[in-house]
Parts: structure tokens; sequence; C-alpha cells
């Protein structure tokens, strides 16, 4: 099985506001200076006012990335995943299917998700759970923990497929036992490579193939 970024991957709705933010922003602090000076040029008052105007703009877009940054943390190296929280460890693993094609990703996870901290739709309408083990690389996933996530998948969430995901890596009976059940796993060196693969611009095909069990 092949995860696939698309050719030309469209910019996250978050990117594409900021940036509509910055330049909504830019162009009526330019015509507000232009109607000043326009009015009144010289006047003290006013142009204190369109300063201050400006600086508490700047502030509130720096605000607005920042918090951006922190809900969508860009990771490349393991060593990135492994100092993230789990919140933010799942969010930039959903951040990640999502540009490998993956659509209407939603962050389940937390105390009592049964196995689920990620649920989303594949690129044929399928319903995907994912869980998200932020383990470290001496900690490797066994099939027990497999077997676990297998039932509950198709038992109680009823979704047709599941991803798990880890910085660590798969036993061979784990790995033995996703390929029969059609989980897809993606271990550590995996999931850098997808991380790159999409800081690349979206060029990226496919993640290595010990890493995938046939769907």
């Amino acid at each position: 099985m092949m995860l696939r970024t698309p050719a030309e991957p469209s910019p996250r709705l978050a990117s594409r506001e900021i940036g509509l933010a910055i330049f909504g922003g830019a162009l009526a602090l330019g015509l507000l200076v232009g109607a000043l000076d326009a009015r009144q040029p010289g006047v003290r008052g006013e142009t204190l006012a369109t300063i201050a105007l400006a600086i508490t703009y700047v502030a509130g877009i720096v605000a607005l990335v920042h918090a951006w940054l922190r809900q969508h943390p860009r990771t490349r190296a393991l060593g990135d995943f492994l100092a993230l929280p789990p919140d933010q460890f799942e969010a930039a693993v959903g951040d990640l299917l999502s540009e490998s094609g993956y659509a209407h990703m939603r962050r389940v996870g937390g105390s009592g998700d049964l196995a689920a901290d990620l649920v989303c739709q594949d690129a044929s309408g399928r319903t995907v759970v994912v869980q998200c083990k932020r383990y470290a690389p001496e900690r490797r996933v066994g099939s027990q923990a497999i077997q676990t996530f297998i039932g509950m998948v198709a038992v109680h969430h009823r979704a047709h497929r599941g991803v798990f995901v880890t910085t660590s890596e798969f036993t061979t009976p784990a790995i033995e036992l996703a390929r029969e059940h059609g989980i897809t796993l993606i271990d550590g060196p995996a999931l850098v490579a997808l991380a790159q693969g999409v800081a690349s611009g979206g060029t990226y095909q496919q993640l290595g193939e010990e890493a995938y069990a046939p769907a």
C-alpha cells in the first residue's frame, strides 16, 4: 500500500486565513494612513493613533501565528516528534495524514478513547481510525497492542480501516498480524519520511514497504 500526497497540495485553511488577515490588515492600514495624510498632513494626534493601530495589528498577527504553530507543529525529525506532548503529537500526525490525502480529520484522543486518537476518511471515503503511540525508540509495539487495536476498529468504532502510528518500531509478529487484518503500520522512520516528504512540497510518493500492510 502507498500513501500519496497530492501533486500540488492545497495550503492549509489556517495558512490561507493568516495570509488574508495580513494582506487585509496591511491594505486597511495603508488606506487609513493615506486618508489621514490627505486630510490633515502633519497632525500629530492622528499620526500617533495610526502608529498605535499598526503596532496593535502586528502584535495580533504575531499572536495568531504563534498560536497556530503551537497547535500545528512542523516536525521533520524523530526527535521533534518525541519532544511533543501527546495531544500535539496526535495533532502533528493528523496534519501529516491530512496532507497525504486523508480528509475530514478529527482528533478524538484522550481518556477513554478506546484506541482511537484520530478519525478521518481515506481517498475512497472509507472511515479510518488512527492510533498514535509516542514511544521511545527502544519500546517496540507488539502483537498484543495490534490485536487490541484490530478489535476496537472493527467492533467498537465500526471503521473500514485502521492506521497505527508510532515513533518506535513494530515487532515481527505485530507486522504479520497487521498484514493479515489490513492494518496500516507507520513506524518512526516511516513517520519521519512522511514529514520530510510533505515538507518538500508534496513530491513524496511512499513511506517504505516495511511500514505497510495491504488495505
